[in-house]
């Protein structure tokens, strides 16, 4: 390995050549994401990059910059094969055929070779829907299945710190996902699947594990097999809060524990060093297959692999270029991998580990091993926590450290005892039940623990992490550069610095979300926001932006009780977000099982509940609302909607909930901005309500239904009186700001030409 200085360009470490073309790579494929450059054009910056450094090497000159931008052309590239092809959706209900290629669990699979009025080019996620109490058909991977169904394309990226569906189903290997209605037959024989050997395995150890440990099956079943869907969801949520989360998913502290006690036992039986490796090896994959394979699992398995071999040759083992390697083998075989979280977790965590372990030795060199590595890991991981949890557990450090002595134990204890309880079942179950009871006080911890709560904070933007990985590695002991290392690292610290602090605005505005076919909006100053009804239950896009801005919920106003408008108010109170008052509409009917259930949540909590009716004043830190409905004599849960006006700087704004047109009040309020009610129903916002209000911005949440919303006549009158429409189908999330100034998360143009004075930004997606 040579071991030169860099000349030109610095960045680029000389010493691990490999992880500068995994960088590249990786480059490629952002590039890709970011502009969708020409497939044709990376081919051929990829084929003259390889020609130019074959060239450079015959007349023996470096070659390393052409290794490099053939490096960024390949994962270009590679992201447009694999990426910027759409598979189509269908439109409605069709006849469904394809071969089933992997039972993922219960009755959701994968099926490949689809036919279905379309050609999707990769498998897709489908239910098997069955009759209500009809017995459950079994389906085996290689039969071909055939029914009506649909297919649906993932939901991409429509808000401010939202999930990009689509690239973390491309992550896990399909596109479309939908269902295959009752009445669905499957034919054909079986055919054999590694994937469907290992997760028939996976369930007979479920089932041994709740033999063993009774009632403490489900941390075994996620310590051990990295299932965690058993588990006290307050215990999860407790261990995401203190940072160790991650202990219930197989990744490199297992495959190290796995692959040290098979070096021991090994070591003792006198085996030599290629009948370690292939013992080893085998023994690491099938854990890896028994536990599902999740990416921080296989990048542990191709370090540990490389590892081996470097023993094996007598050569040194490099942690850097091992885990260079395993990046670029995993992005190669499955670019969108890089957008999954745990891949990121995962290699965030170790590259910690590597880059700042030695500095932190010789910065503090009393420092116990465990402290070290712990502390490495957590100052590494901290912007990607941020950036997907919008919060930093305060007890990160010492419940870490705490875990990683106790593991061991646990992990080899568990194991010992399930292996026990096959040979002999009382005294395994004695044991298992023993160990469980750690376990057990381990979760009381755990909870107590997460009381002191997390160091909530705004997410950086995704660039700052890039720049942070350059600080890191310029802070390492591990790489060589050139003379330029100091000014260098200040330059990324200050434009990484320079990069977040502006997430710290304290501007106000007004944030309209798209939750699909639901309502959920809010207004924000500062680092307080008041909710105004929150979407449907299984949308988390009020939670995703409340974590993204580092906000704190001052009140939660629900103009109604249907659940498209207050269903995902259960995501927000279990979260670690503190929740300051409830206000529901007056008398409100029809609240549902589900938001019956939030309710008395917030109750038990301790959350205080407030109603309001026309004529009242709900009061906030940011703002007031004047409440103009309900009215006494109006019954119904639209009808009984909350109709309020705020002003937001020069703005007024109006909400109407679902409030329909035969119930709107003679004299309404003027506004600027108008919240059309009922997603644009034809129903709901007559003309003259529009006439009364004289909206200069009309916004419409709405999603994919089948109800014909937004209707023509609500546009058209809106249009009509001078209103610009924006529709969050359309724009995803719509911004206004406190001077009028109308900012949409998709490009978009209004159809309408009203007023001048109200300036559009677009912000790509």
């Amino acid at each position: 390995m040579q071991k030169g200085r860099s000349e030109g360009l610095f960045l680029f470490p000389v010493r691990r050549k490999l992880m500068g073309i995994t960088l590249l790579f990786l480059a490629g494929i952002v590039i890709n994401w970011i502009i969708s450059p020409n497939t044709v054009w990376s081919c051929a910056l990829c084929v003259l990059s390889i020609v130019w450094g074959v060239l450079r090497r015959i007349h023996r000159k470096n070659a390393f910059f052409c290794a490099l931008a053939a490096a960024a052309a390949l994962g270009c590239l590679m992201a447009s094969l694999q990426m910027n092809i759409h598979d189509r959706p269908t439109n409605g209900k069709v006849y469904f055929t394809g071969v089933v290629d992997e039972i993922k669990n219960g009755n959701r699979v994968y099926v490949r070779d689809v036919q279905a009025g379309t050609i999707p080019s990769r498998r897709v996620l489908v239910t098997l829907m069955e009759e209500k109490d009809a017995p459950r058909q079994q389906v085996k991977p290689g039969q071909k299945i055939a029914g009506i169904g649909r297919l649906y394309e993932q939901r991409e990226k429509r808000n401010p710190g939202g999930m990009n569906r689509r690239l973390r189903a491309l992550a896990d290997g399909y596109e479309l996902s939908g269902y295959i209605l009752p009445g669905w037959k499957a034919e054909g024989k079986a055919e054999f699947s590694v994937r469907e050997m290992f997760r028939r395995m996976r369930e007979a150890c479920f089932n041994h594990f709740e033999k063993v440990f009774g009632q403490g099956a489900p941390v075994f079943q996620a310590l051990l097999l990295g299932e965690r869907w058993g588990m006290d969801g307050e215990v999860v949520n407790a261990m995401r809060m203190t940072g160790i989360v991650h202990l219930l998913t197989v990744s490199g502290l297992h495959m190290s524990l796995m692959a040290e006690a098979f070096r021991h036992i090994l070591k003792r039986l006198h085996a030599g060093r290629w009948m370690s490796f292939f013992v080893q090896f085998s023994a690491l994959f099938f854990y890896a297959g028994l536990t599902g394979a999740a990416p921080g699992t296989v990048r542990a398995l191709i370090m540990a692999m490389m590892r081996m071999l470097a023993s094996c040759r007598g050569r040194k083992y490099d942690p850097l270029t091992a885990l260079s390697a395993s990046a670029l083998v995993m992005m190669y075989m499955r670019c969108a991998i890089i957008f999954d979280p745990s891949f990121q977790f995962s290699f965030f965590v170790v590259l910690g580990m590597i880059l700042l372990e030695g500095r932190m030795k010789a910065w503090f060199p009393k420092m116990n091993r465990a402290v070290s590595s712990s502390l490495s890991a957590q100052l590494a991981v901290w912007p990607i926590q941020l950036f997907y949890s919008g919060y930093l557990p305060v007890l990160a450090l010492p419940m870490n450290i705490l875990s990683t002595m106790i593991l061991p134990f646990l992990m080899m204890g568990g194991m010992a005892c399930a292996l026990m309880g096959t040979v002999w079942p009382d005294l395994g179950c004695f044991l298992g039940k023993g160990l469980a009871a750690i376990t057990g006080m381990m979760q009381q911890l755990t909870l107590q623990a997460a009381e002191l709560g997390v160091c909530r904070l705004p997410a950086p933007y995704g660039i700052a992490l890039f720049l942070y990985m350059i600080v890191l590695a310029l802070l390492s002991r591990s790489i060589r550069y050139g003379k330029a290392r100091s000014r260098v690292c200040m330059g990324a610290v200050v434009l990484f610095v320079g990069l977040y602090v502006p997430r710290f605005h304290t501007g106000f505005r007004y944030v309209q979300l798209d939750v699909g076919q639901g309502d959920g909006a809010l207004l924000r100053k500062g680092r307080s926001a008041v909710l105004i009804d929150v979407g449907p239950a299984d949308s988390t896009d009020v939670l995703q932006y409340l974590r993204t801005e580092g906000l704190e919920v001052d009140a939660v106003i629900l103009s109604h009780l249907e659940q498209d408008h207050a269903g995902a108010l259960a995501s927000i109170l279990k979260s670690e977000i503190a929740v300051g008052k409830i206000v529901l509409p007056e008398n409100a009917e029809n609240p549902g099982m589900i938001v019956s259930n939030m309710l008395e949540m917030a109750r038990v909590t301790g959350i205080p509940i407030e109603t309001a009716a026309a004529g009242d004043t709900i009061q906030t830190k940011l703002a007031d609302f004047e409440v103009f409905s309900p009215t006494e004599e109006l019954s119904g849960s639209n009808e009984r909607s909350i109709v309020m006006m705020t002003q937001m700087g020069t703005q007024k704004i109006v909400w109407t909930g679902d409030l329909p047109a035969d119930c709107e009040m003679d004299h309404p309020p003027d506004c600027d901005i108008l919240k059309v009610a009922h997603h644009g129903s034809k129903y709901a916002t007559s003309r003259e309500f529009i006439q009364k209000t004289t909206p200069n911005t009309a916004l419409i949440s709405v999603g994919r239904n089948s109800y014909g919303h937004p209707t023509k006549r609500v546009i058209e009158d809106l249009e009509t009186e001078g209103a610009r429409v924006y529709r969050t189908d359309q724009t995803g999330c719509v911004t206004i700001y406190p001077d009028g100034r109308v900012k949409t998360y998709l490009t978009h143009s209004s159809s309408n030409t009203g007023n001048s004075a109200y300036t559009v930004f677009h912000e790509g997606s």
